[in-house]
């Protein structure tokens, strides 16, 4: 049985989210949908366990939402655990972008995948005036 999740964001950066998407290595396609201001960002299949799922990520009104059918429970599982990822990258890069655009620099990162076993992610950022 499918089953259809709409998972609100707080996603509101078209550019922000697909560099996210591929500094996770995350195979997705962009297209522009008729009415709608914000181009729809479907994740390709192989992201998941059945041909028959898709995840996509549709503009509403003023964020992005994440559109789901997972056809098995493991897909169910996946998506979530790759919405949080997702969130925790495009947290990453909407720091640095808008510590950039105000004269920033990044000084260290360590994320899960180098240093911190709990999921955290620890960024430096400075500035000299």
């Amino acid at each position: 049985m499918s089953h259809l999740s709409k998972i609100k964001t707080k996603i509101i950066d078209t550019n922000i989210l697909l560099k996210t998407l591929n500094d996770l290595e995350i195979p997705h396609t962009q297209k522009n949908i008729a009415n709608h201001q914000m181009p729809c960002i479907k994740i390709d299949n192989n992201l998941l366990s059945k041909k028959s799922s898709y995840a996509e990520f549709i503009w509403n009104e003023d964020t992005y939402e994440l559109h789901a059918d997972s056809a098995v429970w493991q897909d169910k599982r996946l998506i979530e655990f790759w919405n949080e990822k997702i969130h925790q990258q495009y947290a990453y890069n909407m720091i640095l972008n808008e510590g950039f655009k105000q004269g920033f620099t990044e000084i260290s990162s360590e994320s899960k995948h180098t240093h911190k076993n709990d999921g955290s992610v620890r960024l430096v950022l400075e500035k000299w005036s």
